[in-house]
């Protein structure tokens, strides 16, 4: 308040205090009475003043913390709050291939029921040809402008409802880097950028190879992490919003009496782990990560049947506290399965893992004897006996029951038999794809994993492979797997392993009922091949934006699916051939009743 303001005041109080001396009784009271409203006015208008620059101050304070803030060679960033996933909720119901002209259809039809009161028309729908020059510019976050692609990893930050997360730290760390010529640049084995205003990172200049994306976790949301091989321009980082929810309950036998010392514990991406007391109690806290996960409450008790119940983490973000009361059975008769692995000489095997797989699952280790013991195995079941050795030797399966008097199972194993196997790595089309890098897995040999790396003409060559059913996989996007091919004892020459790689684009926008755009992380293309009993499954993953606009790149010809999903509504497929064509799509989503 000015000071000339306040000097009117105290000059007026005084005034007041000298004239109250010429009145008396009844008078005086009501002057007095007059007196104390008019200094509440002035205290009110007083107080409503300063508060006014109060407001004004704390305005001018949330303007100046909105601004965007430098990142890396003056990139203008925007950090995210504590509520930058908001509870908009998105859906999925149908896939509809339409003809060429989908978006102008769409286009007339949404802006004549919206205009341009749609957040400024930054909603509304633009030509597929100008959503993907901005979804390629919006792309070239971070990066120098004449990197090579083949050598670069991008994609974008988003939340489980697809909002873009600006200012997120993202870092790349070399997981295997291919030998290749390509593949010596001496860049480091770990970077980090930052997520631009539209969530979009990229990495440029690595190492060939495939390296872990992570980002790091920032208020309300968990980190999230993928593996993508140089090249990927969708290694999307879908970071899922937490919630803390008490799950706590009552423990008790038939009887209804409760069981003290029960193992409570939580399986998920956060696991806990508690017991009950005397009276069958128990509380658990659980940091729930993602609402499209499923969580299980396991109650675990010796001479008691293990008990699971399930838990939705959708259901678990609405609450803060959930009741959760089990009952446990007694157990049949318990019994010891015994035994001891050796090879075929009758050598003992020291270190080999049993795994025994039936209605309650048991593990032990042979000592140096080669030998194991399983106590308190739930008798009059049949189980799954299995051994997978760590040295040269043929996994062992064989289903056994268990009698209430025990088993005893001696196991010799078979030593693997050893071939070569050369051929090539091509696309659909046959074309040879040079130096690509996958692993090698045999049915028969679990601990066995070797790679294949194609040379410039694509060929290969790989010796000392177990005999045997074969898989060949990736480990990162987009992931390949190869299943049917059996090695013989006299090995295979010229196979092709065919992958789905080429130039082919399906780009599409996902729209909800009435036509308005939808953004969910959750869109998937899968590709599928048989041939010559051969099995060639491809899978890619990718998010559609702000727009609804979303773009799978360097497909392979032949037959896909895409599928979406979105928390909320129902899941859809829509298989599309892709024979070099650009494969419009658009995604009308209903939500769930």
């Amino acid at each position: 308040m000015d000071r000339d303001i306040k000097k009117q005041i105290h000059g007026a109080l005084k005034k007041l205090s000298s004239i109250q001396g010429s009145f008396t009784g009844t008078s005086k009271k009501v002057l007095f009475l007059a007196v104390c409203c008019a200094v509440l006015v002035i205290f009110a208008l007083y107080f409503s003043s300063d508060s006014v620059e109060d407001s004004r101050l704390i305005e001018s304070s949330l303007v100046s913390a909105e601004q965007p803030v430098a990142g890396p060679a003056g990139e203008r960033i925007t950090r995210p709050g504590s509520n930058a996933n908001s509870e908009r909720q998105t859906s999925v119901r149908g896939l509809q291939q339409t003809d060429p002209d989908w978006v102008q259809s769409v286009e007339s039809r949404e802006q004549s029921k919206r205009g341009a009161s749609a957040q400024g028309g930054d909603r509304n729908y633009r030509s597929t040809a100008e959503l993907v020059s901005r979804y390629d510019q919006a792309n070239l976050a971070n990066a120098p402008l004449d990197s090579d692609p083949a050598a670069a990893i991008s994609g974008q930050v988003i939340s489980e409802t697809g909002e873009p997360l600006a200012g997120i730290r993202v870092s790349a760390r070399a997981q295997r880097l291919f030998e290749s010529e390509r593949g010596r640049t001496g860049t480091p084995t770990e970077q980090w950028t930052l997520s631009n205003t539209q969530g979009y990172y990229r990495f440029g200049e690595l190492d060939l190879g495939e390296y872990r994306i992570r980002s790091d976790a920032t208020d309300g949301f968990a980190m999230a992490q993928t593996v993508a091989r140089t090249g990927t321009d969708s290694a999307n980082l879908v970071m899922a919003a937490e919630h803390v929810c008490w799950v706590y309950g009552r423990v008790t036998n038939k009887r209804r009496q409760p069981v003290e010392g029960v193992k409570v514990s939580a399986r998920g991406q956060h696991s806990r782990t508690t017991s009950t007391n005397q009276s069958g109690d128990y509380e658990l806290q659980l940091t729930i990560t993602g609402q499209g996960l499923m969580y299980q409450l396991h109650f675990e008790l010796e001479g008691y049947r293990k008990s699971t119940l399930n838990l939705q983490a959708a259901e678990l973000f609405e609450r803060n506290e959930i009741r959760l009361d089990a009952v446990l059975e007694k157990a049949a008769a318990l019994a010891t399965v015994a035994g001891k692995v050796s090879d075929g000489r009758g050598t003992p095997l020291v270190g080999e893992r049993i795994y025994l797989s039936g209605p309650t699952n048991y593990r032990a280790i042979t000592d140096q004897a080669g030998e194991f013991s399983i106590p308190n195995v739930e008798a009059n079941g049949t189980y799954q006996f299995s051994v997978h050795p760590r040295g040269p030797y043929r996994k062992y399966v064989q289903k056994i029951r268990v009698s209430p008097k025990g088993l005893n199972v001696n196991v010799q194993l078979e030593a693997l038999d050893y071939a070569s196997l050369s051929g090539r790595t091509v696309d659909p089309s046959g074309n040879p794809i040079s130096n690509f890098s996958l692993r090698i897995y045999s049915t028969t040999a679990s601990a066995h994993q070797l790679l294949v790396n194609s040379d410039e003409a694509g060929r290969f060559f790989v010796d000392q492979v177990p005999t045997g059913q074969l898989i060949f996989n990736t480990h990162s996007y987009p992931r390949f797997t190869i299943s049917g091919i059996n090695l013989p004892p006299e090995g295979l020459e010229n196979v092709e392993l065919i992958l789905d790689l080429g130039t082919y684009q399906v780009v599409g926008r996902i729209v909800d009922k009435q036509g308005y755009p939808v953004a969910t992380p959750y869109v998937n293309l899968n590709g599928m091949l048989q041939k010559d009993g051969v099995r060639y499954h491809s899978a890619r993953q990718t998010a559609s934006d702000a727009d609804g606009f979303f773009r799978f790149t360097d497909i392979g010809s032949g037959s896909h699916t895409v599928s979406v999903r979105a928390l909320g509504f129902r899941n859809m497929a829509l298989e599309c051939s892709v024979d070099g064509q650009a494969k419009e799509l658009v995604v009308q989503l209903e939500r769930n009743e």
